[in-house]
């Protein structure tokens, strides 16, 4: 689910993304799908062609190797448009994309400290995304099956459920304001900390909340920010 402001701007989202896997066994089953198959994968993705040879070489039994990741579709197109043409290429075997979502923050650091940040397997770590994790993360579906008395396999699909957006009491515009301004003060008086909260009296929603330590939300881990 996304996270919004009270407007229904877009503060957090999540965007499907692809991995690119190998399958070597299948590349080495017959003869004349290694060569076509390479040469797609540097044509399309600028891969080093001596790189591939040996790792494909040297997991010749495999059939999941995980070779790149976080690509966006524009990014995987090429090599889609070229395998699914199977009357020019009908040789390009061994390759498939794997769908996973990578949550985005368009304002990257606005509101750091309130929306938080996911890490692996979108799991939310500090404010909204923490809080409200549950709510947000949907369920993966699924589709298993077993061996009946009868012998005759019995199939059973668990559909996926999307997660629910939070909508918060943040404005856009005023946080956007008031991180201007702290900004603007920290340079001119440089004080230790600075805290600011925009708060409606009549019920307690909070329009904005910042303080003057803020990071990419888009890249958390980095912290060299504060250290320059």
């Amino acid at each position: 689910g996304d996270i919004l402001d009270r407007n229904g701007m877009t503060l957090a989202t999540s965007v499907k993304v692809y991995n690119v896997i190998l399958d070597p066994k299948v590349m080495l089953s017959d003869s004349k799908y290694l060569e076509p198959t390479i040469k797609a994968l540097t044509e399309c993705f600028g891969y080093d062609e001596n790189t591939l040879r040996t790792l494909i070489n040297e997991n010749k039994s495999k059939s999941y190797i995980v070779y790149d990741k976080k690509l966006s579709y524009e990014t995987i197109e090429p090599f889609i448009n070229l395998s699914n043409d199977t009357k020019n290429n009908p040789n390009i075997k061994g390759v498939w994309f794997e769908t996973e979502y990578e949550r985005k923050y368009p304002y990257s650091g606005l509101a750091c400290s309130v929306i938080g940040f996911t890490a692996a397997g979108n799991v939310g770590t500090w404010g909204i995304e923490e809080y409200y994790n549950e709510r947000l993360n949907g369920v993966d579906g699924r589709e298993y099956g077993y061996v009946n008395s009868d012998n005759i396999m019995e199939k059973v699909t668990k559909p996926a459920e999307d997660g629910y957006s939070v909508i918060s009491t943040l404005d856009l515009n005023v946080q956007t304001i008031v991180e201007k301004y702290i900004k603007q003060w920290k340079e001119e008086y440089n004080p230790d900390n600075i805290g600011v909260i925009i708060m409606n009296p009549q019920n307690g929603e909070i329009y904005a909340m910042a303080t003057d330590v803020t990071y990419d939300l888009n890249n958390p881990r980095d912290l060299s920010a504060m250290y320059a």
